[in-house]
């Protein structure tokens, strides 16, 4: 129940989406997919080795890319919740109105 957890801690509600998202941290560039976001963050599933606290860039929608940056609030072994910074108003109206219809989109790191 982990994710129960996280779920009553949060400050807005989580969508579900398939995401593609490219991104970075101090050490390393990454690929992921969010699997569901919301104006404070998003879980990333993916392989890469977050740690807790490190700050990230990420990128969403590649054609034209709304970046983002971010903190890793919690791992899991399938990927990291990251708590937003700050969320860009063009993520904002995307989380609103598109992610409820979106299937997958890419994103460039």
């Amino acid at each position: 129940m982990q994710s129960q957890k996280h779920e009553e801690r949060r400050r807005y509600p989580r969508k579900p989406c398939h995401l593609t998202v490219g991104g970075f941290d101090k050490d390393s560039a990454f690929k992921g997919v969010a699997k569901n976001i919301s104006l404070g963050g998003a879980f990333i599933e993916t392989t890469h080795p977050f740690t807790v606290n490190k700050e990230v860039f990420l990128s969403f929608f590649e054609r034209d890319p709304v970046k983002v940056v971010g903190k890793v609030a919690w791992t899991a072994s399938d990927g990291a919740g990251i708590s937003f910074k700050n969320t860009p108003q063009r993520l904002a109206m995307a989380i609103k109105f598109l992610v409820p219809y979106l299937t997958s989109s890419t994103v460039s790191s």
